[in-house]
């Protein structure tokens, strides 16, 4: 039998779920997330009415009807994703209105970006905040990649009201999940991940990570990614009205599912990809979606999540070896592997490799800031986690077999 884990659910966290059950029965208010009335709702606050892509919409009603029929939300779940999606869609709305009136922005160049990869869990976060400490690079920050509109301006790239709010919205999730400030840390003027930007495009593996959606998850792999792809790139071109030409720092662990399309939307990509034991890997990241549903949902069977993480990324990282051993050997070039182990050990050495590999400099002044970044935020400290594998129904020895492929090619 599986041990249920535990859950840091805070109290005032379950008595307002338990509010909203009792209001939701009374028919005070909605039970399921109105997709019709929440792209109507986006069109009336912004004025706009185009999204840009077709499949935007087709992925948001698949996406909503997954959230009613499959994850279990509780009144807290619906009501944040309602409010979240809603905004989801008006700044998408806002964006794509914006660059039809600035048609210069199509045009800002998005050249030889560096794109960090790798399961979720494995170091991508620090290594890619160790290089964002490099100003040759310009990532999207977290305030504006979540409060996007109107686009970042030079001159208040540090004052910006929405830098507060930002970590105002942090503040205010922490409080409901305290357990995941310890797994990931956040903050407004930390670079963010792609897979926030692609929120805006509803093709996106972060859903499929907070919530139980079967069939979005299905839909999702039947994507080629590709309007997800040019939408990320629009939004960095939309991000870069006010800005010089500079190389753009990105990371996703998303991207593992679309390689070929990334190299398509970006043919002159520098991709570093980072690797660990997938199992370790599954034990971590099953135990931070368990945090992370069980914000949203009072219904969350641990060993039904390991199953579906197992069964997604033991694909996604099959699919991975097909498409790098089918690359040439320009685009092979264009890729640096990194091991966990050396990154946790010696993070400055390999990160002298991986400026050599890619002919970037590397100055004593960005060392020193990296060193220090080093000093105060080791990988260990971001990885130290308390869980089991057979909390998730998960075996090493058994579920290894599914990495055979992957292990042998890119595992030391």
């Amino acid at each position: 039998m599986i041990k249920k884990p535990k859950a840091d659910c805070p109290a005032f966290l379950r008595a307002l779920n338990q509010s909203g059950k009792l209001l939701m029965h009374a028919g005070l208010i909605r039970k399921k997330i109105n997709a019709d009335k929440l792209i109507d709702h986006a069109v009336k606050q912004t004025g706009f009415s185009n999204f840009g892509d077709e499949q935007i919409i087709e992925g948001f009603n698949i996406l909503c009807q997954s959230l009613n029929e499959d994850a279990n939300l509780n009144y807290i779940g619906r009501h944040w994703i309602a409010r979240f999606l809603g905004q989801a869609l008006a700044n998408q709305l806002q964006i794509i209105h914006w660059c039809s009136q600035h048609p210069y922005i199509y045009k800002n160049k998005i050249s030889s970006p560096i794109i960090i990869v790798g399961m979720p869990r494995t170091g991508t976060q620090l290594l890619y905040r160790l290089l964002a400490q490099d100003n040759g690079f310009r990532a999207p920050l977290s305030w504006e990649v979540h409060n996007p509109f109107p686009p970042p301006l030079v001159a208040k790239i540090t004052t910006d009201t929405r830098i507060t709010r930002t970590d105002v919205q942090y503040a205010l999730f922490h409080r409901c999940a305290p357990a995941l400030l310890n797994l990931h840390s956040i903050g407004a003027r930390f670079p963010e991940n792609c897979s926030a930007i692609d929120v805006f495009s509803q093709q996106n593996l972060f859903w499929s990570s907070a919530f139980n959606l079967p069939a979005y998850s299905h839909w999702l792999q039947l994507q080629d990614y590709s309007s997800s792809l040019n939408y990320e790139k629009l939004f960095l071109q939309y991000l870069r009205s006010d800005y010089a030409e500079q190389r753009w720092l990105l990371c996703s662990s998303a991207h593992l599912q679309s390689l070929n399309a990334l190299l398509a939307v970006y043919p002159d990509a520098n991709i570093v990809h980072v690797h660990r034991n997938p199992l370790t890997t599954l034990g971590s990241l099953c135990h931070f979606n368990y945090q992370l549903r069980n914000v949203f949902s009072d219904n969350v069977e641990s060993e039904s999540l390991g199953k579906e993480q197992l069964e997604l990324w033991s694909q996604i990282l099959n699919q991975v070896c097909e498409q790098r051993a089918a690359l040439d050997e320009n685009q092979k070039q264009q890729f640096f592997d990194v091991q966990f182990e050396q990154l946790s050990q010696n993070p400055m050495s390999v990160i002298e490799k991986l400026y050599q590999h890619f002919n970037l400099p590397l100055g004593s002044v960005i060392r020193g800031r990296m060193q220090q970044l080093i000093n105060n935020n080791t990988i260990e400290s971001q990885q130290r986690i308390n869980y089991n594998l057979q909390d998730f129904g998960l075996d090493e020895h058994r579920d290894m077999r599914r990495f055979h492929s992957y292990k042998s090619i890119f595992l030391n």
